[in-house]
């Protein structure tokens, strides 16, 4: 076991949140403790502890990350998007129907946590609502944005349940459809 205090305070963030994905895909949320943690990161209870107080603080930084990754992820098709009305919405859609957003098994433990712990919630909301105010900002009428971002959002539930088109082909189509959508009106 290694100590985490002396180390580099964001390698120690990678180094434990890597430990909760691999603690999850092992065993699901059941298996997400802090000794089980601290085991797959190979620290001391101790040291993780100080940097993550408790199971909460681990999800809560999870889901943290997964949402900046998904935010550079959808920055780097801003950046790939004409600039006209909709850039942002349709760097949404493309980010979300990329090969691999996130991590969907870690994603789906992590849906079946937020039930648990409505401040977690709470981040996915005000979240939803950033990226709702990105899109209307930019001249997608409310109701259009919200149809487009929950249509993508519920392609991206679908691939948790294993519902969602499975062929590349099927998906290409689907996105083309959605990406329309957002320059039809």
């Amino acid at each position: 076991m290694t100590s985490l205090r002396r180390k580099d305070p964001a390698a120690v963030r990678e180094r434990v949140l890597d430990a909760v994905i691999q603690t999850v895909r092992e065993g699901g949320t059941h298996a997400l403790t802090l000794d089980a943690v601290a085991r797959h990161a190979q620290v001391s209870k101790g040291g993780l502890l100080h940097h993550f107080p408790a199971k909460d603080a681990l999800i809560a930084a999870l889901l943290d990350d997964l949402f900046a990754r998904f935010d550079a992820l959808a920055a780097h098709h801003y950046a790939q998007e004409p600039d006209a009305p909709g850039r942002w919405l349709r760097a949404y859609v493309r980010a979300t129907f990329d090969d691999e957003p996130l991590p969907l098994d870690v994603a789906l433990a992590l849906v079946s946590a937020l039930a648990e712990q409505p401040e977690v919630m709470d981040r996915v909301r005000q979240g939803a609502r950033g990226w709702h105010e990105r899109f209307v900002a930019e001249g997608i009428a409310p109701a259009r944005a919200q149809i487009i971002r929950a249509a993508a959002d519920g392609y991206w539930t679908d691939m948790m349940l294993g519902l969602a088109p499975q062929t590349p082909d099927e998906r290409r189509a689907l996105m083309a459809d959605l990406l329309r959508l957002i320059d039809c009106g």
